[in-house]
């Protein structure tokens, strides 16, 4: 059975919230883990400080004025998670950007319709079209040759791909996990057998888990990943 609630000392240390002040705190649950996204009740209370109590941040989100990639969402428990949207109607727009935490960074005009995905899975259906699986919960049908690992950079609501960023040396990375979660970096090599990634960031060599690589773009970011 999925719980309803956490205690909050048991909560992810990353979450920014008051451990001693309640016993319970709400869990996410939607596409993303659990440990890797934030209900919205903790976002608009406490990182946006919209509301002071889980009652007045719940008001704000039944009357429709919170949308994650476009759609209105009424659940004050929906996870938003890494690379998603979060829009609050006359307030605001920011992405969803990973690291050591998941972080909000304002976002406007054309930037804020675009979200990248990264495929975690495909299988072959009829009429020889391959059917992605997107690290965000989404499937994308298509008969191109897209892997495993590949960024897509889709165009909100419409979900139209406007561009795909291969798994391969010479882009540009973020690290979603480890030690250097958040850091912004030039994929050098991969060794696909070990599971491991040879990056680069100024004149720093490191290496890091091919799953904590996430792709955004070529030489650079292709969408606002800080401030």
């Amino acid at each position: 059975m999925t719980r309803r609630w956490l205690e909050r000392l048991a909560s992810p240390a990353w979450w920014p919230i008051d451990r001693k002040a309640k016993k319970f705190v709400t869990v996410p649950r939607g596409p993303h883990a659990q440990e890797a996204s934030l209900p919205l009740t903790v976002i608009v209370r406490n990182i946006l400080e919209l509301a002071k109590t889980a009652k007045e941040a719940k008001h704000i989100i039944k009357a429709r004025k919170v949308s994650v990639d476009g759609k209105p969402r009424r659940d004050v428990k929906y996870g938003v998670g890494p690379m998603d949207i979060v829009e609050i109607s006359g307030v605001g727009i920011w992405r969803a950007v990973p690291g050591r935490r998941l972080w909000l960074v304002k976002t406007e005009g054309h930037d804020s319709k675009l979200k990248m995905c990264r495929i975690i899975g495909k299988r072959n259906i009829r009429g020889k079209k391959l059917q992605f699986a997107l690290h965000d919960g989404r499937t994308l049908l298509s008969d191109k040759t897209w892997a495993v690992g590949d960024t897509l950079l889709l165009e909100l609501p419409e979900q139209k791909v406007v561009e795909h960023f291969k798994f391969e040396p010479g882009v540009t990375v973020l690290l979603t996990a480890g030690s250097r979660a958040g850091t912004i970096a030039r994929l050098d090599k991969i060794e696909r057998q070990l599971g491991r990634v040879w990056l680069s960031a100024g004149d720093t060599k490191f290496e890091a888990p091919s799953s904590a690589a996430f792709v955004v773009g070529k030489d650079q970011p292709a969408v606002k990943l800080s401030e």
